[in-house]
């Protein structure tokens, strides 16, 4: 794998066409929608939210209903010079229109996309949802959530194992762009000790492209209620291994149980009900590789361009200790290695 040392990924060559001035903001947000049939009315309310590093992000409501508006940024906010394809929106799209035809309750429907200007427009979930990713630092566990989550992520799994997928789903160079180069391949460049075996899961991951993985399963990505959630972002969605979906998600509850201590059995719960929800899904065909997976991702976020934020110095010092030994010398089952990295 080869990774420039100062992390700079190149733009493609349609990202040249979406400059600053084609980018939205607070004052151009209503002429857009208005323009597309999106919004009427006079009244009408937009407040930008928190996109992450790699949208600029909209909730606009015109009285009759809440929705969501995305640009895709072609430079993500981070401090690294990292690009990355805006057409990534048009994947989403088209992603969550495969998810919505499966499981319409759990992703939000998709209202309009625009191909021209890189944006994806969804209905808005209920105004008192929230991230789990809040709910789990704040010590607040619920074990149904994580088996449902493992329900749906095992059906999407399995039904598009047996699915065609559009030319976009089955690109991977956003997973590319987005998740292999700037996780594992900067942990490589950072810790030169492990560029061997994060080399090897690399083409272990490349490989297996097996159905649709969403790339991004993360609880900030998983806003929840008291009757229902949904999984939102998937503009790294793509035709690959379905071990990275469910490694992701446990390597986000293995952080956040050395993180939150007084909650770490309970957040262990929640890890073993994801796995009972995802029962015999194809990621589990291979529990080592999964493992391999799980500790590679963990070693990702604290050595990586992405690294988990809330994690201080003596967390990230433990977990890396605890996931290279699971790298090198991984353990039989998942369950096992859980305990190995969370010290359960």
């Amino acid at each position: 794998m080869t990774v420039d040392p100062d992390h700079s990924w190149h733009l493609f060559p349609g990202d040249r066409e979406h400059t600053p001035s084609r980018l939205l903001d607070e004052s151009t947000i209503l002429e857009y929608l208005r323009g597309r049939g999106t919004v009427a009315g006079a009244d009408v309310h937009v407040r930008v939210l928190s996109g992450g590093v790699s949208n600029a992000v909209f909730l606009v409501e015109d009285g009759h209903r809440r929705i969501v508006v995305k640009q895709a940024l072609p430079k993500l906010r981070v401090k690294a010079d990292w690009f990355a394809d805006p057409a990534r929106s048009q994947v989403e799209a088209e992603a969550l229109e495969r998810l919505h035809a499966i499981s319409p309750d759990a992703v939000p429907r998709v209202l309009d996309r625009d191909p021209d200007r890189h944006t994806l427009t969804i209905c808005a979930a209920p105004s008192d949802w929230r991230s789990w990713k809040d709910d789990l630092l704040a010590g607040s566990i619920r074990s149904d959530v994580a088996s449902r989550l493992g329900t749906l992520l095992s059906g999407w799994h399995t039904a598009t194992e047996r699915q065609s997928l559009s030319e976009a789903l089955e690109d991977p160079r956003l997973f590319e762009q987005l998740r292999l180069e700037p996780y594992f391949g900067a942990a490589a460049v950072r810790r030169p000790e492990l560029a061997a075996d994060l080399d090897g899961l690399v083409r272990s991951i490349r490989s297996r492209r097996r159905c649709l993985v969403l790339g991004d399963f993360s609880p900030k990505n998983i806003l929840v209620g008291d009757e229902g959630l949904w999984v939102i972002d998937l503009e790294v969605a793509h035709r690959g291994d379905p071990a990275f979906d469910v490694a992701f998600l446990l390597s986000h509850l293995a952080a956040k149980s050395v993180h939150v201590t007084g909650a770490a059995a309970a957040i262990g719960g929640a890890a073993g009900a994801f796995i009972g929800g995802y029962g015999t899904g194809p990621a589990l065909d291979d529990e080592e590789h999964l493992v391999q997976v799980f500790a590679g991702l963990l070693l990702a976020r604290v050595y990586g361009s992405s690294p988990l934020e809330y994690l201080g110095a003596d967390e990230r010092a433990l977990i890396a200790r605890r996931a290279k030994r699971q790298i090198h010398t991984p353990a039989h089952t998942i369950a096992e290695s859980w305990k190995e990295i969370t010290g359960q």
